[in-house]
């Protein structure tokens, strides 16, 4: 870990923000990670891909750190569209207020984008949109 904060400090005195990009198991090394000092922990993945809660992220290591992410990609490219609805809605009310950047845990790895997942996509990006800190709808129309 010491290579790890050695690498945040220097992106720090280069005037840029460190993001840590993590898949998985997070719940053996939280801490560890939040004392690096980096800005931000990317992607914070819900269980069953990772084994800490969204919200038990944030209370561990939630005030040392952005939080990005917590929406599966598979989710995005097979989900059904009331699904992806679902899930940002309730991604977005778990963790009300600062500190959190709702995104998906990873980009497209296929060549091209099915009708569905393009479509999951822009509905992704919609409800995000729409919903306030609460994870409530706000009423905007897209």
């Amino acid at each position: 870990m010491a290579f790890d904060r050695r690498l945040v400090e220097m992106i720090h005195e280069h005037g840029s923000w460190a993001a840590i990009h993590c898949h998985g198991q997070l719940n053996g090394v939280l801490e560890r990670i939040a004392d690096l000092g980096a800005d931000a922990l990317h992607p914070c993945e819900a269980p069953p891909m990772g084994d800490v809660p969204l919200a038990e992220v944030k209370r561990r290591a939630g005030n040392r750190m952005c939080l990005i992410g917590n929406v599966q990609i598979g989710d995005v490219i097979n989900g059904e569209p009331a699904e992806v609805d679902a899930r940002v809605r309730g991604r977005a009310g778990r963790l009300a207020g600062r500190g959190f950047i709702l995104s998906i845990t990873a980009s497209p790895y296929e060549d091209e984008l099915s009708a569905l997942t393009l479509d999951n996509y822009r509905r992704f990006v919609r409800s995000g949109r729409r919903c306030d800190s609460s994870g409530e709808p706000r009423g905007i129309q897209l």
